[in-house]
């Protein structure tokens, strides 16, 4: 069984051209917590998620 080596965690923020609105919010950049993980296989696992302009950083915090 593989063992986990190392995990990488960053966050990109990424800025629409034009302000996103709907009903009820707007946001100025979508947050994009992305993890990778490698084994000792060499096998490199990513995953992300993403946040409307908040709370990105307490994804981060949590992972």
């Amino acid at each position: 069984m593989a063992r986990i080596t190392r995990v990488e965690i960053m966050m990109v923020n990424l800025s629409p051209k034009v302000k996103r609105v709907d009903a009820i919010q707007s946001f100025d950049a979508q947050e994009t917590p992305i993890v990778r993980i490698h084994d000792s296989d060499g096998v490199i696992g990513t995953g992300y998620t993403y946040t409307i302009g908040t709370g990105g950083p307490s994804v981060i915090a949590l992972l």
